[in-house]
């Protein structure tokens, strides 16, 4: 399975992920990363042995004008899977090309405040939990069948760093037991859902639940490098 992986940002997820690949929870034996700017992301996948191509979306006159140039660097990377912990919506060219093997992270619990600042709005809402989403993508914004969820307590006074911070490390495992699935060929999609073979749903913060080998690597990741 060859698959891309869109990051904006530091890439903490993806780290992750490579990592977890790293242990051999993953496979990923073609990968390769795409950056809208340059940043240390690209140190770190180099480590794992990833290559990158940065489109620095600083260079381009406009949103369009970048999406056109990622829309052509895909076409040209001509992978399996796109995985996106993206700032930007892709073309509808992207969408049809990649239709239903586009997986994507966002830091709700989906249909829930979907678009950018969901973090923040979720906070304004008042909601006592909080949640990530991985989903596939379709045309519109958050909209796609949903994967997997999982979700944190939203305590009173909880800054957005602070929710920040405890959604990331739900996205973490969440995003490795997701693309395990993917790699097993797990993931089946029903109209609004996606149903996942052989998988336990059950009570608890993830759904469908991990993996005990993947919790385990998770736990043990996120207190060495983001301890409490």
């Amino acid at each position: 399975m060859s698959i891309a992986f869109c990051v904006s940002g530091g890439g903490r997820v993806v780290g992750a992920t490579l990592a977890a690949r790293a242990a051999g929870l993953l496979t990923l034996q073609d990968a390769t990363a795409v950056l809208d700017r340059p940043t240390p992301f690209s140190e770190v996948a180099a480590n794992y042995g990833i290559g990158c191509t940065v489109l620095d979306h600083r260079h381009f006159e406009n949103k369009e004008q970048f999406r056109d140039e990622l829309t052509r660097t895909l076409e040209k990377l001509a992978v399996d899977h796109l995985f996106l912990t993206f700032d930007w919506l892709l073309s509808a060219e992207a969408v049809s090309t990649y239709q239903n093997r586009i997986i994507n992270l966002h830091m709700s619990q989906l249909p829930l405040f979907p678009g950018r600042g969901a973090i923040k709005a979720a906070l304004a809402a008042g909601t006592r939990t909080a949640g990530v989403t991985y989903h596939f993508v379709d045309n519109g914004v958050d909209t796609g069948p949903i994967i997997a969820q999982a979700i944190t307590a939203v305590v009173p006074r909880m800054t957005h760093e602070q929710l920040g911070r405890a959604l990331f490390k739900r996205a973490v495992p969440l995003a490795i037991q997701v693309l395990r699935w993917l790699e097993q060929s797990r993931l089946h999609i029903y109209g609004p859902l996606v149903s996942v073979s052989e998988a336990l749903y059950d009570d608890g913060p993830y759904f469908p639940a991990l993996d005990d080998d993947i919790a385990e690597f998770s736990r043990n990741y996120l207190a060495r490098w983001y301890p409490g």
